[in-house]
């Protein structure tokens, strides 16, 4: 299988002036941190204190802690191994998405060819927000899934977005109180993770780093300011106009001396989260700059991807709909049997026809609603035109992947009328041209066709898989 190369960050002067920033940021958190409550209802709060809960903790309405018990005195030779940690960042009532995740990519094909030592796969689950909650029919349900599973580390923290930092934190000690590690990897549970090439990339002699080492989609932003959005972060907490480099929350891997400065440092670090009423917890920028700080070193990797991006060479597809999981696992499931049948390790690609398809559909409806948004063209028109063409030609690429070529080329066509506004229209002219033919006949497509067609489409998508995050 070929791998696609990455693109390291190298330090230079500006990354040691962000360090340095990152640092004195920390230290101004402290300044202003102190212990505040969110009462979501009587008898259930939580504190910034100490996120395991340590001083001003305060009681569950039935009086007693859902704490998960840590082991305070551990030691490496007693922990049971593993070389890859996966923690599944899971809401309480999503059983399905759980279960989901169980029959496909976390069970490795039930191959008895695998070593299931080298993993674990564990769904991290908050506290009941209410008493409905805590006392109905979810949390009767969650007993009865980790009774069955024993794969749940439940923590002692509610249940809510602005909580999903603290959760993560949770599951931090966790782990490194139970379990010897290389690596730890971050997933939101509409996550599909090609295990297969994702172990054979870390364990590969030639491209394995075992320090100081995050892998994923890096982001570069902006703060939100805008005080009604989710993740609003105010100028009192954070008064830069860019956000660091940081590793898209939905599928990022950490070498385990990150999680272990975390874990030992975490009463300093406690004091730097920012406060409820000022949001901004956004768990994967406060990650990115705590990796900042200690000098980690970001590898931006294309083959973590959104699963409208998806390309030949992804191993972890991010907003992945419920009902492709099995498709695509019965894809991988099916070239890994062929792969050991045969004594090589082609262990296939998470780009299955629905996949492309899907893609397409998302595509149009973007372009759709840029539309229907009547987004003022007059402030920046090359830009909205640019994004509508963007939108009309990924879906155009989508459908040609799976051989839809007339589809392909009326969403060229839109995508050129855009592009012609914006001044760009000659970039899909030729493009245009081939996929007319190839949707009236005039051009034959046969399988060798059919395969150099998606090769050249998988370039593209690659490139744009690394243009989406620019690190």
């Amino acid at each position: 299988m070929n791998i696609t190369a990455l693109t390291l960050q190298r330090p230079t002067t500006r990354t040691k002036l962000w360090v340095c920033v990152a640092l004195t940021l920390a230290s101004v958190h402290m300044v202003f941190s102190k212990v505040e409550f969110i009462e979501l209802e009587e008898g259930i709060c939580t504190t910034r204190s100490r996120w395991h809960g340590g001083e001003g903790e305060c009681p569950l309405a039935t009086g007693k802690r859902e704490d998960v018990p840590f082991c305070t005195s551990c030691e490496d030779k007693n922990k049971e191994e593993r070389f890859l940690i996966v923690l599944v960042i899971s809401a309480r009532h999503h059983f399905t998405h759980r279960q989901m995740i169980r029959e496909t990519w976390a069970s490795r094909y039930d191959s008895k060819d695998y070593d299931s030592s080298t993993y674990k796969v564990f769904f991290v689950i908050g506290n009941a927000t209410t008493r409905e909650d805590k006392f109905g029919a979810v949390s009767s349900r969650l007993e009865a899934e980790h009774s069955m599973y024993n794969d749940m580390i439940r923590v002692s923290v509610i249940d809510t977005y602005s909580n999903l930092i603290y959760k993560i934190l949770l599951a931090f000690d966790y782990i490194e109180k139970r379990f010897k590690y290389d690596y730890l990897m971050k997933v939101d549970d509409d996550t599909f993770v090609h295990l297969e090439s994702l172990l054979l990339d870390l364990q590969h002699p030639g491209r394995r780093r075992t320090k100081k080492f995050v892998q994923g989609q890096i982001w570069a932003g902006v703060p939100i300011r805008d005080d009604k959005h989710k993740n609003f972060v105010s100028k009192t907490y954070y008064p830069l106009d860019q956000l660091l480099p940081y590793p898209h929350g939905a599928h990022y891997v950490v070498t385990r001396d990150f999680v272990s400065y975390i874990v030992k440092n975490e009463d300093m670090l406690a004091s730097s989260i920012i406060p409820p009423e000022h949001r901004g917890n956004i768990e994967d920028v406060r990650m990115g700059l705590w990796a900042f700080a200690i000098g980690m070193t970001f590898v931006h990797d294309i083959r973590f991807v959104e699963t409208i991006n998806c390309h030949i060479n992804a191993i972890s597809l991010s907003d992945v709909p419920l009902n492709l999981f099995k498709s695509i696992f019965t894809r991988l499931r099916r070239f890994s049997i062929g792969g050991i049948q045969n004594g090589t390790q082609d262990v296939g690609s998470m780009c299955t026809n629905d996949v492309h398809a899907h893609a397409a559909q998302t595509y149009l409806s973007i372009a759709q609603k840029i539309e229907r948004e009547k987004e003022s063209p007059m402030n920046n028109p090359d830009r909205y035109y640019e994004k509508l063409g963007n939108a009309f030609n990924n879906a155009a690429v989508h459908s040609a992947y799976i051989s839809k070529f007339k589809v392909a080329a009326e969403m060229l066509q839109m995508a050129k009328d855009a592009y012609d506004i914006a001044g760009i229209g000659g970039k899909v002219i030729k493009s245009l041209e081939y996929f007319r033919n190839l949707a009236s006949g005039d051009t034959a497509c046969d399988m060798k066709c059919v395969e150099n067609l998606r090769n050249s489409l998988d370039i593209g998508l690659q490139e744009f898989a690394h243009e989406i995050s620019k690190p």
